[in-house]
């Protein structure tokens, strides 16, 4: 990358193979979650964002200082990003949206993606 270029948050997105097909009406109202200012909190930033092409949805989550590190496991963020998809976001997981949340950083990690199977 050049010097002074800035990479855009869907070019650094994490790998997936989550696959499916949002309806045209959903995903028009899934995309402007991308244009959302990020949502500040206690220590870290929550940004969405939402990749059309794949019906995936990431809650990206930042650290506010780069010598922080995160402290938490595996099984409980996916505990947590289970029951975000299965509550909050019920009706577009239904629809085919799938739901993971990447955590940037030191001691960072990507969820599992839930899909509506994984509510039931």
């Amino acid at each position: 990358m050049a010097a002074g270029c800035k990479s855009t948050l869907s070019e650094s997105m994490p790998a997936s193979d989550y696959q499916a097909t949002v309806p045209e009406k959903l995903s028009e109202q899934l995309v402007t979650l991308n244009n959302e200012p990020h949502q500040s909190f206690r220590g870290k930033t929550l940004k969405f964002h939402y990749d059309e092409s794949k019906g995936l949805l990431t809650l990206v989550n930042r650290l506010r200082g780069s010598r922080w590190q995160w402290e938490i496991n595996k099984s409980d963020a996916d505990a947590q990003t289970k029951a975000f998809a299965c509550n909050t976001y019920i009706n577009a997981v239904r629809a085919g949206l799938g739901v993971r949340q990447w955590f940037t950083g030191a001691g960072g990690l990507v969820t599992e993606t839930y899909s509506y199977e994984d509510c039931q």
